[in-house]
C-alpha cells in the first residue's frame, strides 16, 4: 500500500499513456495492464476507465467498415461490415463497438453485424450490444462458446452461421441466453438461424431448446444422407417452425412422422437430393403453402403423386434429368395451387388434360403462374388450365413446338392472352415441326400461317415423296407411246417380215411363210441304190 502511495501521478499517468498508445495496437493484450495499473488509487482508476473507453471506442469501426445510423420508420439502424479485417481480438470487449450503441438516445440504435474472415475459427462470447441481425458466413468457425449469444440476447432476431466447419458436436448450451424465471435460458426473439453449408450428419436432439421463437431453419448443403430419429426429435422440438429448407442435403426420403409435429410449417424446401417418390409425410403439413422439389431424380408423377394439401400454393418441379411424364390427376389433390414451376426439365414430354384437373372437392385449380420454358414439350392441352386469361406470368419457351392443327389453338386463343401479358412472349417460343416450319415463331404462324394443317396419323411426309410422284408421272406418259408402238408393230409383223425378205411368201396359210422360205436353202438327202451319198 505504502509503495503504491508512493507513486506520483506524473508516473502513473505516463504509464498509463503508454499502455494506451499499446492498446490502439494490441488492445486484448493490454487491457489486464491497464486494469491492475488503476486499482493503485481511486482518482487513478477512475481515469484509467475513462482513458480505456476513449482508447477502444469505435476500435472495431477503425478496422471495419461502420455505416452511419439510419433512422427509418421510428427505428434507427447502423451495420458493420468485417469482411477483410480480423477482429477476433477486439470484438469481445463492449468499449470496443461503436460509441453510439453506448448512447441514451431513443429510439436506440440497433446493429446488424458481418464477421467474414478465414481466420475465425472460434466465436467467444459477444457483448451486451443492440445486435439484431449477426452474420458469420464463410468462416472457419469449428467451435461455439456456451453462451456466445447472451449478450445481445433482447434484441438479437437473426443467426446466420453458414459455410463454415460446424459439425454435429454442435451442444445447445452454445445458443444459451440469460437466465430467465419464465424458460431455460432461451434467446427470446431469434427467428432465424441459418445453418447451411456445414458439416451436419445429424443434429443434437435438444440443439434448439433455446429457441422459442424460431420461425426459419436452413440447413442445407449439409451431408445428413438419413434424417435420423434424432434430428427428428430436435425439428419437433421447434414448435412455431413456418421454413425448413433440407436442400442439397444427400437423403432418400423423410421419416413418415418428420412433418407430424411442425404443425405452423408452410416453406418446405426438398430440392437437389435423390428422392424418386414424393415423401408421404409431406401430406402431414397440413398449412404448407410452398413446396420445393427441384433437382430429384422423379421418373414421373402420377395420379395423387401428391397428397391432398389444401393450402399449398407453390408447388416447383424444375431441374428435373429423369421426369418424363405428369399424368392425369397428378396434382388434383393441390386444390389452392396458384404458382406451378416446371422448367429445364430436358425429358419432359407429357402434361397430360387433366394433371390439374379437378380435385377431390369438386373444385377447380385456378393457377395465376404457369412456368414451363426449356422442356420438350410438343403439345399444351387447352384445358391444362381453367381459365387461361387469369393467368399473371406464363413462360413457355425453349420448348420443340409442334405447329399443326392440334396445337391450332395456341396460335387462335392462347397467343393473344400471351401478348396481353408480355407482347415479345410468341416471339420465343419456335416450332420444331413440321420441317418447313422449323425455327419460326408463333407469332409467325400468328401473323403468316394462322391455319396449321394436320400431319399425317402414320406421321407420313406427302410433301417430300414430290420428285417420286414426278417420275411415276413421267413413266407413265412414256409409256404409253412405247407400249402403242410395240402393238403396232406386232399386227405388221408379217409385211415387215415380208419387206425385209423380199423373195419370201406373205402368207404362212400358202406355204410361203418365213419357215417355208427358210427351207429352200435346204435339200432332202435322198440314198442310192448302190448305198452311197
Amino acid at each position: 500500500m505504502a509503495e503504491a502511495d508512493a507513486l506520483t501521478p506524473e508516473i502513473s499517468l505516463h504509464a498509463l499513456y503508454r499502455e494506451i498508445r499499446a492498446v490502439n495496437a494490441e488492445p486484448c493484450r493490454h487491457k489486464l495492464n491497464l486494469y491492475k495499473m488503476a486499482p493503485r488509487s481511486a482518482s487513478l482508476g477512475l481515469l484509467s476507465m475513462l482513458l480505456l473507453a476513449s482508447a477502444t471506442a469505435d476500435y472495431i469501426c477503425d478496422r471495419c467498415k461502420c455505416q452511419r445510423p439510419n433512422a427509418v420508420d421510428g427505428v434507427t439502424t447502423m451495420a458493420i461490415d468485417c469482411t477483410i479485417q480480423n477482429v477476433n481480438d477486439v470484438y469481445p470487449i463492449a468499449e470496443s463497438w461503436p460509441h453510439q450503441l453506448k448512447e441514451n438516445v431513443t429510439p436506440p440504435v440497433l446493429i446488424d453485424v458481418l464477421f467474414s474472415h478465414e481466420q475465425m475459427t472460434r466465436l467467444h462470447p459477444l457483448p451486451a450490444v443492440p445486435i439484431v441481425k449477426f452474420a458469420s458466413p464463410n468462416c472457419q468457425l469449428a467451435t461455439i462458446d456456451d453462451g456466445a449469444f447472451s449478450g445481445p440476447s433482447p434484441t438479437i432476431e437473426e443467426i446466420d452461421l453458414s459455410s463454415n466447419r460446424l459439425t454435429s458436436s454442435l451442444q445447445p448450451d452454445a445458443f444459451r441466453g440469460p437466465y430467465s424465471p419464465s424458460s431455460l435460458q432461451p434467446l427470446p426473439k431469434v427467428r432465424v438461424l441459418n445453418l447451411k453449408r456445414n458439416a451436419f450428419h445429424s443434429l443434437n436432439s435438444d440443439l434448439f431448446e433455446h429457441f422459442p421463437a424460431l420461425e426459419e431453419l436452413y440447413l442445407d448443403q449439409n451431408p445428413f444422407k438419413v434424417i435420423d430419429i434424432v434430428t427428428v426429435k430436435a425439428i419437433a422440438t421447434i414448435i412455431k417452425l413456418k421454413v425448413l429448407s433440407l436442400a442439397d442435403t444427400n437423403i432418400h426420403t423423410l421419416p413418415n412422422t418428420f412433418l407430424h409435429t411442425p404443425r405452423f410449417l408452410e416453406y418446405l424446401d426438398l430440392s437437389d437430393n435423390h428422392m424418386d417418390t414424393v415423401p408421404k409425410t409431406v401430406g402431414d403439413a397440413k398449412q404448407l403453402k410452398t413446396l420445393i422439389l427441384d433437382g430429384n431424380p422423379i421418373r414421373t408423377f402420377h395420379n395423387l403423386s401428391l397428397p391432398l394439401m389444401p393450402k399449398l400454393s407453390k408447388l416447383s418441379i424444375s431441374r428435373m434429368p429423369h421426369l418424363v411424364a405428369i399424368e392425369d390427376g397428378a396434382f388434383s389433390g393441390l386444390t389452392a395451387l396458384e404458382e406451378f414451376h416446371c422448367q429445364l426439365n430436358p425429358n419432359l414430354e407429357l402434361i397430360d388434360t387433366y394433371a390439374m384437373g379437378e380435385n377431390l372437392t369438386d373444385k377447380t385449380i385456378e393457377l395465376k403462374t404457369l412456368i414451363l420454358n426449356n422442356n420438350r414439350l410438343s403439345y399444351l392441352s387447352r384445358h391444362l388450365v381453367l381459365y387461361w386469361n387469369h393467368l399473371e406470368k406464363v413462360t413457355l419457351y425453349g420448348n420443340p413446338w409442334n405447329c399443326d392443327c392440334v396445337n391450332q389453338w395456341m396460335v387462335t386463343d392462347l397467343l393473344p392472352i400471351l401478348d396481353g401479358i408480355d407482347p415479345n412472349m410468341s416471339k420465343t417460343m419456335k416450332c420444331y415441326k413440321p420441317p418447313e416450319l422449323l425455327g419460326k415463331s408463333m407469332y409467325d404462324m400468328q401473323m403468316h400461317f394462322p391455319h396449321l394443317r394436320c400431319l399425317d396419323l402414320y406421321a407420313n411426309r406427302p410433301e417430300n415423296d414430290g420428285s417420286m410422284l414426278v417420275g411415276v408421272l413421267i413413266g407413265s406418259l412414256l409409256a404409253i407411246p412405247i407400249t402403242a408402238c410395240l402393238y403396232f408393230l406386232w399386227t405388221k409383223r408379217n409385211q415387215i417380215l415380208a419387206s425385209c425378205f423380199p423373195g419370201a411368201a406373205s402368207s404362212t396359210h400358202e406355204g410361203t411363210g418365213a419357215a417355208d422360205f427358210s427351207r429352200r436353202f435346204y435339200k432332202r438327202t435322198q440314198l442310192s441304190q448302190s448305198g452311197e451319198f
